[in-house]
């Protein structure tokens, strides 16, 4: 498993001091570029990105697509294999990740829009056409960006993460999530922050002007 100490830094970003939600550079930083991250054997990569609004899974027969529109809504569906079949509609809401462990399929959603942040993980049951759904728990802050590893999911939601209730980025607009062991990196506007979780140690790189 990759130690932190093993995940270099990309060029083109300083540490700096975690921007103050509200503040001037907070502002500007909400105003900024987005950045994604993803890990490349044991090393950080950054790229420039932007909100994803799609999540796929293929599983047998066919393939189940999410989709996510923000104050617009969002869907759940099946398309079978056969182009020409009718898709499936599952369920309306804004699904943000599809995946799949020990052969059951996990969906999640989140909506974040003004003064509201919530979201939710549901179990897909049955075969289609018969798709159903079970929701297993609420979440009280925004699912925004994943990364799958075995049977975990770390979530970066929209004003914390598992481990880190309320951080900086809320207005920042999480992307993506790499993990490398304990160290999570998360990709936002204006640069990336690092949050180690053993110590809850949590830092911002920003992007060199």
């Amino acid at each position: 498993m990759l130690g932190h100490a093993q995940a270099h830094q990309p060029a083109l970003f300083r540490e700096t001091t975690l921007p103050e939600p509200g503040s001037p550079r907070w502002f500007r930083l909400n105003r900024a570029l987005s950045y994604c991250v993803r890990r490349k054997g044991d090393k950080l990569v950054t790229s420039l990105g932007k909100d994803a609004r799609t999540t796929q899974l293929r599983i047998a027969g066919g393939e189940l697509r999410g989709a996510d529109y923000g104050e617009f809504g969002g869907r759940l569906v099946f398309q079978p294999t056969d182009k020409k079949a009718t898709p499936v509609a599952i369920k309306q809401g804004n699904v943000r990740l599809l995946f799949q462990r020990d052969g059951t399929v996990y969906f999640i959603e989140g909506m974040a829009h003004l003064s509201s942040s919530s979201g939710a993980l549901y179990q897909l049951t049955g075969t289609s056409p018969g798709f159903g759904y079970t929701k297993l728990a609420d979440f009280a802050d925004a699912p925004e960006a994943f990364w799958v590893e075995n049977n975990t999911v770390y979530i970066a939601q929209s004003r914390g993460f598992a481990v880190v209730q309320q951080t900086f980025w809320g207005g920042l607009y999480p992307n993506s999530v790499a993990v490398f062991g304990d160290t999570v990196y998360v990709g936002m506007r204006g640069g990336y922050a690092q949050l180690v979780l053993a110590s809850k140690q949590l830092k911002f790189f920003q992007h060199l002007p």
